[in-house]
């Protein structure tokens, strides 16, 4: 994969953190232990994978920040190629609330 490309998800999925945080209140420290842990991508990878942290997807949606979701950075055209199809499908069924 593209190092650079790599990192620019990770700043991309770290400043959507930080959004909810200051616009919801929403923090999730798991999330990063994991994303210091093991990167962005990977994390983000296991957590579609294993439905993790469904419940972050639905509280930013109901706080009107949707938007600060990873869900949303991981269907940004910039990082498709990180991510499968059915990856990015996981992500469009979290943000849409079907999981």
């Amino acid at each position: 994969m593209d190092a650079d490309l790599e990192k620019r998800f990770e700043k991309a999925v770290l400043d959507a953190y930080c959004d909810a945080v200051n616009k919801c209140g929403i923090r999730e420290t798991r999330l990063l232990v994991m994303i210091e842990e093991y990167g962005a991508v990977r994390t983000v990878k296991k957590i579609l994978a294993n439905n993790q942290f469904v419940y972050r997807a639905i509280a930013l949606s109901e706080c009107g920040c949707h938007g600060c979701s990873m869900e949303h950075v991981v269907l940004r055209p910039e990082f498709e190629p990180l991510f499968t199809e059915q990856e990015r499908m996981a992500a469009r069924t979290r943000i849409n609330g079907k999981e």
